[in-house]
């Protein structure tokens, strides 16, 4: 017991002096250009890499019974923590020491001085894709009454998603272009353009929370917040902090209340209500849970698990399980062998069969490890460092263009997702959800523009 305790400790002191020193490393010398793109995509991702760290770790350092949604083995990996621990320290330090030695070659892009709002056609197109993500949410809710029925199912969506998962990208896709239509309203400096895709942006936000989906909640409030700030009027330092804690709160509360089906609107009301009063009256409830004993202390647990289990349960991977998410591309029906998703593959081999095949969030290194052992952790290090430096260098150059602000935007509104992910897993989520509107609109915009050229 003694033994895991100094280990449990010296694991958290050696990460916290390396979390420290990254910081130093990417840090800008003058405070007031902390939140300046370049050091703060770095200064975000480390600081969220932590997030996910610290309460599994903490955790095990406390001796406490399992609780919440930690795992019940808890105990059978928890030995491995520390090592976990020292890993986690030596990514901080080559992803911080990469990050500040990369630098990319500046191309002079002419921008005019002000942002320029998207084309009639632009608009235009932007409304059909709405119209068709509209539809794949139909076809998704037309055997439970439509849209509204979609959005009264609340957290029991999920069950809908089964066999017929390719309808889901409707959710992804609205958020982009609701994004795409508020970027560019913001764009206008007008209060008649800007007030209603506001609306628009509340009904979205609503019905998103109505369904208990907190991840698509993070995203379209981080991006619009990031757009606004870009685009319209900056923010103040306090004044962010303050929309962080707001919203913290907002979706742990969103969390205590999911979970119920609606007859209608009125009953939303009520059965919220009954909630929020049982909730306040609930001594052993806490707003922390998450980061203790809910979704921030989850993913990091598949890292000392996997550590215990090389060569075991299976054998290094030489990239096989980094790209195995590549293979999802290739429909069932066509590969009936294909291999699991690494989350479900996670799940099957070290809790067996669960219902509805499902799976455990991949924390980012645990791939990597999977693959090249302690090497990986060095070159996923520096693949990170080569990934935000590509996202700074896309926003330097286009700091007037909606469609690329936007991009980055929901970028870093989804960093929460990049670190619970596997990276081409999310990278492949990402390119067929929020991004795919994006992706179209400036494709079409690029072909229109040669054709212009060239007529």
């Amino acid at each position: 017991m003694q033994n895991r305790e100094f280990f449990g400790l010296l694991g958290l002191l050696v990460y916290f002096i390396s979390l420290a020193l990254s910081i130093v490393i990417v840090a800008p010398k003058n405070a007031s250009k902390l939140f300046n793109l370049k050091h703060f995509l770095p200064l975000l991702f480390l600081s969220l890499v932590a997030l996910y760290v610290l309460p599994l770790s903490f955790f095990n350092y406390s001796f406490s019974t399992p609780s919440g949604i930690i795992s019940d083995h808890f105990y059978s990996f928890a030995g491995y923590i520390p090592l976990a621990l020292v890993l986690c320290s030596m990514f901080n330090l080559v992803f911080s020491f990469s990050y500040r030695k990369l630098v990319f070659r500046k191309v002079y892009v002419e921008q005019s001085s002000e942002s320029k709002e998207f084309s009639k056609f632009e608009v235009f197109f932007i409304y059909i894709l709405f119209s068709i993500s509209i539809w794949l949410l139909y076809q998704l809710s037309k055997e439970i009454g439509g849209l509204p029925g979609l959005i009264l199912s609340g957290y029991q969506v999920t069950e809908l998603f089964i066999n017929k998962g390719h309808y889901t990208v409707g959710f992804e896709w609205i958020v982009t272009l609701s994004l795409l239509l508020w970027g560019n309203a913001l764009t206008t400096q007008r209060r008649k353009k800007i007030i209603p895709t506001m609306l628009l942006l509340l009904t979205v936000a609503a019905s998103f929370a109505i369904m208990g989906r907190r991840g698509a909640l993070v995203i379209l409030i981080g991006s619009s917040v990031y757009l606004f700030h870009q685009l319209y009027k900056p923010i103040k330092t306090y004044k962010i902090l303050a929309i962080g804690i707001l919203g913290f709160y907002l979706l742990t509360l969103i969390g205590f209340l999911r979970g119920d089906s609606y007859e209608n609107f009125s009953s939303l009301v009520d059965k919220m209500q009954i909630k929020k009063g049982s909730l306040d009256n609930d001594n052993s409830v806490s707003f922390f849970y998450t980061i203790t004993t809910g979704n921030f202390a989850v993913p990091f647990e598949t890292f000392p698990q996997v550590i215990k289990s090389l060569g075991n349960e299976y054998n290094p991977g030489f990239g096989v399980y980094s790209l195995r998410p590549v293979t999802s591309i290739i429909p069932s029906a066509l590969w009936l062998e294909r291999p699991l998703p690494l989350a479900n593959w996670y799940m099957k081999t070290f809790y067996g069969t669960t219902p509805l095949n499902e799976g455990r969030q991949f924390f980012l290194l645990s791939a990597p490890f999977m693959d090249f052992g302690p090497s990986g952790i060095v070159i996923i290090g520096i693949i990170f460092a080569f990934f935000w430096r590509s996202i700074l260098k896309i926003g330097t150059e286009n700091k007037k263009d909606i469609l690329a602000i936007t991009f980055i935007a929901i970028i870093i509104a989804s960093s929460l997702n990049i670190v619970s992910s596997d990276l081409a897993g999310w990278m492949i989520a990402f390119s067929k959800g929020y991004a795919f509107p994006i992706i179209l609109i400036y494709s079409f915009k690029k072909i229109n523009q040669l054709s212009l050229k060239y007529h």
